[in-house]
């Protein structure tokens, strides 16, 4: 039930602003849209809440997490790796070669999937409804194919930047990327979609200076009609029919679903862990294989937060799963700790993104993660984002460095 404050309103814009301001100063404009891109998400889904809903002191943990998030943001915004090889001109000359061999071997890999273990070319001549309890059960179960299917993922992307001067043909691949996925599971989530257009809007509004008036006034109009579409869209993949609904219902809705993160937080204190040395321990021992982790190394943050908050089992036929929000993990996860959970999460970003930054052959990865990363880990939760942070990108640095040192060896 929305119940608004005007006092806590006032007081977490005020905590954000003052908080992301230095903002202003940055002069990359990718870099500043991202940093514009994580304060207007994280204002969204972790300050909304504040002041929607009956959350009892949760105003007081928003604004400290706030404070050290801006500052570890701004104070940390320049530290990258030092990975030269991906910025060396015959690397990114050796991407552009084989870019579009990789394309060729990732849509067919797709279009296997259609085919291997059930036959389900129909799909792509006729779309299913969304089945969103099988997209579930899936995600509860993490497997090898899963894992190859997020390098796939970030491959695809990589490959996507040979063909930076030609955008259409990037809209086009993006565009036909999300169809194959849809007839390969007959499912997409509004996230999905969502970061589809933001990533094409991003692409022509940094690429086409001259027409960034007209792009932000469509983009406008969309977005309007987006949050109705996306009611629409719910209650198809809930198993009902797509309804029309008008904007103010679409709204309360999409608040109460999407925004009403700190609606139970006396339960998360309730419930709140001290696992600082556990996640510590999950978030180091990440790029280690199997056999030399010890201890607990595996962490469920938001399976373990749907069951403890919501009392319910992942056995159950009407288990969903219960986002905390980035804040909110930080709370329920470290307790008294939990501004420390927002200095990581700055340094991480600044790091991971920075360092893929300076290489133009990460570009087109670059702007897709300008809205998957606040997407992702401030809606989501840091586990996805540390997974691609801490392990999937360290694999894909080292199968490219492999594959560039072979093409590069002279036959004899």
């Amino acid at each position: 039930m929305i119940s608004f404050s005007l006092y806590n309103c006032v007081i977490s814009i005020v905590v954000t602003v003052c908080s992301f301001y230095w903002i202003k100063e940055v002069h990359i404009i990718e870099k500043k849209i991202l940093y514009l891109f994580i304060a207007c998400f994280y204002f969204l889904f972790c300050g909304f809440t504040s002041f929607l809903f009956d959350c009892g002191n949760y105003i007081t943990y928003y604004s400290i997490y706030t404070f050290f998030l801006g500052f570890t943001l701004c104070y940390s915004r320049d530290i990258s790796f030092k990975v030269d090889f991906i910025r060396k001109e015959d690397f990114i000359c050796f991407v552009e070669k084989y870019a579009k061999y990789y394309l060729v071997f990732y849509f067919v890999y797709q279009f296997l999937g259609l085919i291997y273990p059930e036959n389900r070319l129909i799909n792509l001549f006729v779309l299913r409804a969304p089945q969103a309890r099988d997209a579930l059960e899936s995600s509860l179960e993490h497997t090898v194919g899963d894992s190859i299917g997020y390098l796939n993922t970030i491959f695809f992307y990589i490959a996507l930047s040979a063909y930076i001067k030609k955008p259409w043909k990037i809209i086009f691949l993006m565009f036909f990327n999300m169809y194959l996925g849809y007839a390969n599971s007959s499912y997409i989530s509004r996230g999905g979609i969502l970061r589809l257009f933001v990533v094409i809007f991003l692409f022509l509004y940094i690429n086409l200076p001259h027409k960034r008036k007209l792009i932000i006034v469509l983009a406008t109009i969309l977005s309007f009609f987006s949050v109705i579409f996306f009611i629409g869209y719910m209650y198809l993949r809930m198993g009902g029919e797509f309804v029309i609904v008008d904007f103010s219902f679409a709204f309360q809705k999409i608040a109460e679903i999407e925004l009403s993160f700190a609606a139970n937080f006396d339960e998360v204190l309730k419930f709140s862990n001290d696992e600082f040395l556990r996640y510590l321990w999950w978030f180091i021992s990440m790029p280690l294989p199997g056999f030399l982790k010890f201890g607990t190394a595996d962490i469920a943050i938001n399976q373990g937060y749907t069951e403890n908050i919501m009392g319910m089992s992942s056995f159950d036929d009407n288990f969903y799963i219960m986002l905390p929000g980035l804040a909110i993990e930080g709370v329920y996860m470290f307790r008294g700790m939990y501004f420390f959970h927002a200095i990581l999460y700055g340094m991480v970003v600044n790091l991971f993104y920075n360092t893929l930054f300076k290489s133009p052959v990460f570009y087109v990865y670059c702007i897709f993660n300008i809205i998957n990363i606040p997407f992702v880990s401030i809606r989501g939760g840091t586990q996805m984002f540390y997974s691609t942070t801490n392990k999937l990108i360290i694999i894909v640095l080292i199968i490219c460095f492999i594959l560039f040192k072979i093409q590069k060896k002279p036959i004899k």
